[in-house]
């Protein structure tokens, strides 16, 4: 039996040629894929003490949870309606410091203020019985948000009412 060398030898240089390929192609889609941003947006009440007073009130709040492998930079929160509309928060002085650095596996929460949230229905910005969404911004421009499950008028109006916020599911 003769063996043709020259054949082994084609065979095994195209193999290592593919697997040289193939290897390019993983590495380049996992070096893509772990410096993506990737963030998930939570809307839920929070239970807020009034130091001076003494009373609690509930506000809205949005918890902001970095599920990537790097760090991402927040600019801007508010309230979206469409892609026309859009209202954006001040920060308070309870609230986070913007822009701020989100390290990787790490949250944050932001709480929206009820004298906004009342001001912007005082000013029927709004529509009545509107479906809207709470977002972040990233500094690269992306805008990362969540549905809210109630109209903004029924949001507003059980703002300081906590028996409401505890039975509903927002």
């Amino acid at each position: 039996m003769v063996v043709n060398y020259e054949l082994w030898t084609m065979l095994g240089t195209w193999f290592s040629g593919f697997a040289m390929v193939s290897s390019v192609i993983v590495s380049l889609y996992l070096s893509t894929r772990l410096n993506k941003v990737k963030i998930k947006v939570e809307f839920f009440p929070t239970l807020i003490n009034a130091s001076i007073t003494g009373e609690c009130c509930i506000s809205p709040g949005i918890s902001v949870i970095n599920i990537g492998e790097r760090n991402v930079i927040l600019t801007d929160y508010g309230i979206y309606l469409n892609r026309k509309f859009s209202i954006s928060f001040i920060p308070s002085e309870t609230n986070i410091v913007l822009p701020y650095e989100l390290k990787p596996e790490s949250s944050v929460n932001i709480q929206l203020s009820n004298e906004a949230l009342i001001q912007i229905y005082n000013e029927g910005l709004i529509p009545n019985n509107s479906k809207v969404s709470v977002y972040v911004k990233t500094l690269a421009g992306n805008r990362y948000k969540i549905k809210i499950k109630v109209p903004f008028n029924e949001l507003v109006k059980h703002a300081y009412d906590y028996s409401v916020w505890s039975s509903r599911k927002y």
